[in-house]
């Protein structure tokens, strides 16, 4: 059975080796020993127990152990103060990028819709309008695909984190839902590899063009206007 008194033993066993952020110890209801710390930045260096420590023949079995817990949790939070940290950086103007991104997506689909009841007087001016949409929408696909690469890159670095990808976007601020983020290898700019974005839109693209290229092989093969 852990004691109040055991830990502040502990505690004074280990004091000259303590984390920095270090601040006291307790023991919650399951009998475990739970370290408090000040906040962390992310910017401090990544935690590691003093090589002293595992030397000191003063330190108790139990003092090393408490010593192990302590900076091991200290490496926990640091690495998710990092996380966020990063993805704060990563993120930043994110959100306004991705709402270009959908909107020109949606104005897209809006036009190729809209060509259904399009009369032929107006069907060449209605495809100018189209092919204006998906050239807008894919240059925003380029755009958001930056933003993608640097999430991506900040989930990379930040792998070993506790923290989902989705709570650690949370945590930064952002709300990730409909966010198209690959893979770090996804954001190559290889011409035989697009990235996740504009793959998605040139799909979208290629989709509506394919669709337009029938109708006018049915209507100008049967002696239609178009």
């Amino acid at each position: 059975m852990i004691t109040r008194a055991s830990i502040e033993s502990l505690i004074q066993q280990t004091a000259k080796y303590a984390h920095p952020n270090f601040q006291t110890a307790t023991r919650n209801k399951y009998n475990h020993v739970v370290f408090t710390f000040a906040p962390f930045t992310g910017s401090e260096p990544h935690p590691h127990q003093p090589v002293d420590s595992y030397h000191d023949e003063s330190l108790t079995p139990a003092a090393r152990e408490f010593l192990r817990e302590q900076y091991e949790d200290a490496t926990s939070l640091w690495k998710d103060v990092r996380y966020v940290n990063d993805l704060k950086t990563a993120t930043t103007g994110a959100s306004a990028a991705w709402t270009v991104y959908t909107d020109a997506i949606r104005d897209m689909e809006q036009q190729f819709v809209g060509l259904q009841t399009t009369p032929n007087s107006s069907w060449n001016a209605a495809i100018s309008k189209l092919v204006t949409a998906q050239d807008h929408a894919l240059a925003a696909a380029v755009q958001w695909d930056e933003y993608g690469r640097r999430i991506a890159n900040a989930h990379e670095v930040n792998l070993y984190s506790d923290l989902s990808r989705h709570d650690a976007l949370k945590q930064a601020g952002m709300d990730p839902t409909g966010w198209i983020v690959g893979h770090t290898s996804d954001y190559s700019y290889s011409a035989y590899n697009k990235t996740p974005a504009v793959r998605h839109t040139t799909q979208a693209i290629e989709k509506q063009n394919s669709h337009l290229k029938k109708v006018a092989g049915l209507t100008t093969g049967n002696g239609g206007t178009r």
